[in-house]
Formats: C-alpha cells, structure tokens, sequence
C-alpha cells in the first residue's frame, strides 16, 4: 500500500488544524481516519469539489484539535467503503502548545 510520508503540524491548544486531501468521489473512493490518538478531537468537515463540474475531483478535509499539549498521531487511508485493499495512506503528527 502506497504511503506519503509523515507530515507534521504545528498549532496551539484550542486551535484546530484542517488537513485537506484530495480526492475524486466519483472513483469511489474516499479518505478514512484509520488511527486517531483518543486525545484529539477528529471530525470531518463538508467535501469541497473543484470547479470542472461533474466529475471533477475535490478534498475532503478533517478539522483536528485538542485541548491538551502534547504530539499526538492521526492517519488516514484512502479506499472504497466495498473493498479492503486500501490505495494509499497518510501520516500526520500533530504538535500542540499553550
């Protein structure tokens, strides 16, 4: 399964962080949170399409945040809901400070 590799983000407590991924809806597939530290707060926020029309692809986008410091993981798999293979995945470590 392919990967990206890490990312890091960097925001305060009570400050969230919108990680925005792209993708098409029309393949099928969509972006799921595989792993979320229980610290952080994960919720997904409305898909945005690109202009183009139909068929043109988007990002989906998860807003992430927490009131604790601290480092903290979350990540992502891209795949169909029918399907187990997944296409690719996503890595994030999010850093938060007073």
């Amino acid at each position: 399964m392919p990967g990206k590799e890490n990312y890091t983000l960097r925001t305060r407590t009570g400050h969230p962080v919108v990680i925005s991924l792209p993708v098409n809806r029309t393949t099928g597939f969509s972006w799921e949170i595989e792993l979320c530290s229980p610290q952080l707060k994960c919720r997904e926020l409305p898909y945005r399409q690109h202009a183009g029309g139909l068929g043109a692809g988007g990002v989906q986008r998860f807003e992430i945040g927490s009131a604790q410091t601290g480092e903290f993981v979350i990540r992502f798999k891209l795949k169909r809901p029918w399907e187990t293979k997944v296409r690719e995945t996503r890595s994030y470590r999010i850093v938060l400070t007073k």
